[in-house]
């Protein structure tokens, strides 16, 4: 009985049908690796900004306006960049450097493409010779920032009302002007920072100092 040989249609046929299956596995494999790439970047932009927000978080919670020392809660237009810079003043808790714990003032903003929080030193008179500066988010494109003065109770009007007259922030709503005449924190803020293609956040914060103020029936 005479041996059976595979002819060449037979041969092009097995190959073509593992072509075929390799170029099906291998467009598997790639679309899984690019579905876990994809997932590891934006995990990584999701703790980036956990970061972020926790650090913001702890600077928000440690401001102060405490009027036995000269306060501060202001926004600032940047001439050059036009965009917008926080200073506040912080009761900030010990550290390592003397001149960076109790009554310290921050100010949070833009250099570059990044979000920057630099500290220094509460002085009554004078230019501080030492800050701390540290980046809490890169690859910022753009910061708001807006702040939210909660209705005040009646009683606290007609008190303030007493006191010498002097201006005062806008209650129940969100407002990007915050001037050093206001002379007052807010109760709420929000920072909308844009990351190019890494996406656009919102950031909400409450400053435990002032949150006494909130009426929420009003809000």
């Amino acid at each position: 009985m005479r041996k059976r040989s595979f002819i060449l249609i037979e041969v092009l046929v097995s190959t073509g049908l593992f072509l075929l299956l390799v170029t099906a596995m291998f467009g598997i494999f790639w679309r899984s690796s690019k579905t876990n790439n994809a997932i590891n970047k934006l995990r990584i932009v999701n703790e980036q900004m956990l970061i972020a927000q926790s650090k913001l978080q702890n600077i928000f919670s440690a401001a102060t306006f405490v009027k036995s020392v000269q306060p501060y809660f202001f926004i600032e237009i940047e001439r050059k960049s036009g965009q917008p810079s926080l200073i506040c003043t912080l009761d900030s808790p010990v550290q390592t450097h003397s001149d960076f714990s109790g009554i310290t003032i921050s100010r949070i903003y833009l250099e570059d493409d990044k979000l920057v929080v630099a500290t220094f030193p509460h002085l009554e008179e004078g230019i501080p010779e030492i800050i701390q500066k540290e980046t809490l988010l890169s690859g910022v494109t753009k910061l708001d920032i807006e702040l939210f003065f909660a209705p005040q109770s009646q009683e606290k009007i007609v008190e303030t009302e007493n006191e010498e007259t002097v201006k005062k922030p806008p209650e129940g709503v969100w407002t990007d002007v915050w001037p050093k005449e206001y002379n007052q924190a807010p109760t709420l803020a929000k920072l909308k920072i844009e990351r190019g293609k890494a996406g656009n956040f919102t950031l909400y914060f409450f400053m435990p100092y002032m949150i006494d103020t909130i009426l929420y029936g009003k809000l």
